[in-house]
């Protein structure tokens, strides 16, 4: 089970707080977002057992039936549906059997052992929720961001146990015979509640038998601020860590069990799992519908016994490490006895690895014994923590937040007097009484349906209800629904249904039916929405409006309007604006404005659409997003909109289309928010260390003397921290001394840091540190941050982007484009780990012409920076386009290309007649083919003709082939050039004027 990588947790529904609201100006922390959800979900939760009751079922959602004797044991079908068990809703969408549960990949646990004669045995569901992060499903990694892990999932556990011999003939006393054997005991709401607490007190200071000295009360001893998980192996032991245990790896084991490969490479030096640290290796749990695998709730506690090595290893995985004991094979490859083991077993096959973090205590036993009522120190934090209570049930935990700026109070205060676990809650529910009886020597069972039912509410509706049609005439109108949907449908005007501005206008798009076609019409006014208003599973749409009168508001969510699963969708003569970047909850994807999903043929023209800034890309205008297996040919149009881009923000994305069109879109940038100054983007961590980077880059520590630092011309600049040479590149070669100064000064006592990492991390904190109080950069790097204060304009991430895995014909034409890092943005591709052999992600056709694109070059930069790109393409044409650089002071350095086409292009590639003012190179061409020089009949029509590269930083009007590499050796520089060779001989230049 995954943990979160989370500061603290302090929710107590006893507070009855009924929300989270945010205060202008004030920072959001990861615990006011999980207390809101937590707050809601509690309520929810609350509300569904008070109208439900604490366990049923409306359908046949885990039925059980067909108990039978298998070559396993007991096993026995488990039906799909819902079942609501303390109030959280569990689904199984397809059937599954006790032996192959999709929650259950290991051993099923007690029972199962085949009856000898009469028996009874009861079938328990039990649940709980456990966190899932993107290292257990990849699919969380967002390559569009650059692939980090954002945030987590709560994922509902659903696991069917068996319990053998009980008592009882009936699911009553059977239940209550169980009961005794679970741990934890049964609440009115179902939940299996512990009366485990843990009481956190301090270590105390000076001589207790000195009677000269009074004992002082202690406090924490870290410097650092920490959420320290403590979490149960067993009744008698627990374990503990830093950052609640969070950092999670895929591993693989090799032969001897103990020599582990780690498939997740550490973010950072820092998280290197090393030699004596405690560590968790965490078997298969349940597998999730994209066959990833997801660890389960505990595992197998050892030591690491060499630390990792990043440079062990292939190219395909990353480096090793080894454990004081091998992994067992109880409990963690159970799965490969399964009937569904080679489907499982697809690709590799691992385990997960947890780090207990336990800081500069390296002594202590992974599992720690204890005895209720007597206090264990935590390592050298300071902190000692008490356990009360009869009931300790293995991977129930505590998070105690604790802070160097309060080292006697933590949080929550609890703790302090004592507190259940914070989890796992875990809910149970009788589903099933089988009874096995032995008649004529031959085995049988019959089977006692445990769960409680409920009629939905909604079960008689106004179609099931007929009328008398005698006096209205209706035309096919057989019940009430029919009459209504008439009767609404008789306004006089074409619209099938028009909207009213107010409160609650969003209920229009209900009154349609799943599949239903209907023009929905929007008259002059404002229409508000806090929450994306979501249109799915609709027919075919026409939304109307007409033009900026009618006007979208999104107040808390990136998109006003967003359809899903439509027949298709057209949206004309609107206006929308949105006003942040990012819903609240967990975003997959970047959603515009105006968002389509699965619904193959969008058009969108005559609008006005506004996305809101921010100080990362997390938004567009238009997103139009399809599934890369739907079947269906996809055909967007978007023309004629005028398209207003915050920030840092794309203005539309077109992914996996097939065929889309783009034509007379007017796309600019929008004046940051005053709000959005450069102070104020730097308490972004991810603006800070862009600008970080943008100062002083390529840190390394070497025990070698290298170079003087006075020597300004040499690109690496040295100096001396105790006995350890830092080394590192500025932005500009005068503000290396200045820098070097600032980190003298800021480290009095170099030889405090252990190891390099200790040292790089240091230093990269003083420029940040120094980041967040420029007052303290001295001389030219105070002159350099003021230009970037100066020089930070709006400036929009992207202009038009199509992306995904395949499209077929592309038209991008007679757009304008204004303040963009990028304008025009063509690239069908995927993460590594889901591409196929032998297929190409690409564009069939793709035409860009007559577009007017204006690139703004600031000094701030986040991202790859060009007018057009494209990559791998069948048949390319990029034509009469006219394409602008607009550089600020400082950016005469930072390359550029004009036109870049890179990848695998195909037998057409004509760019031609484009007008590009101050790139570094006007065109640049790449064509990653494998075997070129034997392209064979027919050859290639690649053609850079008439291009025309003006201003006076233009280096040259074409560039083909490869480019030089970061010490790039001499044999790889004749390789290279051989190499471009062939492709200069493949293009056809002539008329390209610098």
């Amino acid at each position: 089970m995954a943990t979160q990588d989370i500061s603290r947790a302090a929710f107590d529904p006893r507070k009855q707080y009924a929300g989270v609201r945010m205060q202008q100006g004030r920072v959001i922390l990861d615990d006011d977002w999980n207390e809101n959800e937590s707050i809601t979900n509690e309520d929810l939760r609350d509300s569904r057992v008070e109208i439900i009751g604490p366990a049923g079922s409306q359908d046949l959602g885990f039925h059980i039936s067909n108990p039978r004797i298998t070559a396993q044991g007991i096993d026995f079908d488990i039906h799909p549906g819902t079942m609501y068990l303390g109030g959280l809703r569990l689904e199984l969408h397809q059937p599954q059997t006790f032996r192959l549960q999709g929650d259950v990949l290991q051993s099923p646990g007690p029972g199962g052992t085949s009856p000898g004669g009469d028996r009874t045995d009861l079938v328990v569901l039990i649940t709980y929720q456990q966190p899932v992060s993107a290292v257990e499903d990849n699919e969380l990694f967002e390559v569009a961001l650059g692939g980090p892990d954002t945030t987590t999932r709560l994922r509902t556990m659903r696991r069917v146990m068996l319990w053998e011999n009980v008592n009882g003939h009936d699911c009553e006393t059977a239940w209550q015979a169980t009961l005794k054997q679970l741990a934890g005991t049964l609440t009115d709401g179902n939940e299996l509640a512990s009366d485990a607490n843990l009481t956190v007190t301090f270590a105390t200071l000076g001589a207790p038998g000195d009677l000269c000295t009074s004992t002082a009360a202690g406090g924490y001893l870290g410097a650092e601020n920490q959420a320290i998980r403590v979490q149960l192996v067993d009744g008698t032991h627990f374990t503990w860590g830093f950052n609640n245990a969070a950092p999670l790896y895929r591993v693989q084991a090799a032969a001897d069990r103990r020599t582990l490969t780690m498939l997740t490479e550490p973010k950072d030096q820092a998280q290197w799992p090393l030699a004596k640290q405690i560590v968790e290796v965490l078997p298969w749990a349940a597998v999730l519908s994209n066959n990833e695998k997801v660890a389960e709730m505990h595992g197998y506690l050892t030591r690491v016994d060499t630390s990792y090595n990043p440079d062990t290893g292939d190219l395909d995985t990353g480096g090793t490490l080894t454990l004081v004991d091998p992994i067992p094979t109880d409990g963690f490859d159970d799965w490969t006895a399964r009937a569904d083991a080679a489907q499982l077993g697809l690709g590799d096959t691992y385990y997960y690895l947890r780090v207990w973090d336990r800081g500069s205590d390296c002594t202590s036993l992974p599992e720690i014994p204890f005895t209720p009522g007597i206090a264990v120190p935590l390592g050298n934090t300071g902190l000692e923590i008490t356990f009360s209570g009869t009931q300790f049930r293995t991977a129930d935990y505590w998070i105690i937040a604790a802070r160097p700026e309060t080292p006697q109070r933590i949080v929550p205060w609890q703790l302090e007097s004592g507190r259940p676990p914070h989890g796992l809650r875990m809910f149970a529910t009788p589903l099933a009484v089988i009874q096995w009886r032995v008649q004529d020597d031959k085995l049988n069972a019959d089977v006692q349906d445990c769960r409680p039912h409920f009629p939905p509410l909604t079960n008689i509706t106004a179609k099931d209800v007929s009328f008398d049609n005698n006096l209205c005439q209706m035309s096919n109108a057989k019940t009430v629904q029919d009459a209504l949907d008439i009767l609404c449908q008789q306004d006089g005007g074409k619209c099938t249904l028009t909207a009213t501005p107010g409160e609650g206008w969003e209920s229009i798009f209900a009154r349609i039916a799943p599949g239903q076609n209907a023009q929905v019409c929007f008259p002059a006014g404002e229409y508000l929405t806090r929450n994306v208003v979501l249109v799915q599973n609709k027919g075919h749409l026409l939304i109307t409006g007409i033009g900026s009168g009618t006007k979208f508001v999104a107040k808390a969510t990136e998109s006003a309007l967003a359809f899903k699963g439509c027949a298709s969708v057209s949206v004309r003569d609107i206006a929308a604006e949105a006003q942040v970047t990012g819903s609240k909850g967990v975003r997959e994807h970047l959603n515009g404005v105006l968002t389509f999903v699965n619904c193959p043929k969008v058009s969108v023209e005559e609008t006005t659409l506004q996305c809101a800034a921010g100080t990362r890309r997390a938004a567009t205008c238009i997103t139009v997003r399809i599934n890369e297996n739907s079947t269906q040919h996809t055909q967007v149009r978007i023309n004629h909109n005028d398209l207003r881009i915050g920030h840092e923000q794309t203005g539309i994305l077109l992914v996996n289309v097939a065929r889309s069109h783009i034509e007379d879109n007017t796309l600019t940038v929008v004046k940051k928010p005053k709000s959005m100054t450069l102070e104020k983007m730097l308490r972004d961590n991810y603006v800070r260390a862009a600008v970080r980077r943008l100062l002083i880059n390529d840190i390394r520590v070497t025990e070698s003397q290298i170079a003087a630092l006075e020597t300004t011309s040499e690109p690496v600049h040295v100096i001396k921290l105790g006995n350890s040479n830092l080394s590192f590149r500025a932005n500009r070669a005068t503000m290396a001394s200045d820098l070097g100064k600032l980190l003298v000064a800021s480290t009095p006592d170099p030889s405090a840091f252990v190891t390099s990492a200790d040292l790089i991390r240091h230093t990269k904190q003083v420029i940040d540190h120094a980041l967040s109080h420029p007052e303290m950069l001295p001389g030219r790097v105070y002159e350099w941050y003021k230009d970037l204060h100066a020089q930070n304009p709006a400036v929009a991430s992207q202009g038009i982007v199509i992306g995904g895995q395949t499209a077929e014909d592309v038209r991008i034409l007679n757009n304008t484009i204004y303040g963009v890092r990028q304008g025009i943005h063509v690239g069908q591709s995927r993460s590594l780990a889901q591409r196929t052999a032998g297929r190409v992600d690409r564009t069939e056709r793709l035409q860009i012409t007559g577009n007017t694109i204006t690139v703004l070059l600031p000094l701030l930069q986040f991202i790859e920076r060009h007018g057009i790109f494209c990559g791998n393409c069948d048949s390319l044409r990029i034509e009469s386009n006219y394409i602008i650089v607009k550089r600020y002071s400082g950016t005469t350095y930072l390359n550029i290309d004009g036109i870049r086409v890179f990848g695998i292009i195909g037998r057409q590639m004509i760019v031609r007649q484009n007008h590009i003012v101050d790139p570094i190179v006007g065109v640049y061409f790449n064509p990653l083919n494998s075997n070129i020089e034997n392209m064979g009949e027919p050859h290639p029509i690649w053609s850079i003709v008439e291009n025309l590269s003006t201003g006076r930083h233009v280096h040259e009007a074409y560039e083909i082939g490869d480019r030089p590499q970061k010490d790039e050796t001499a044999g790889q520089k004749v390789s290279r050039e051989r190499r471009n060779a062939v492709k200069r001989a493949l293009v056809r230049c002539f008329r390209n004027e610098p």
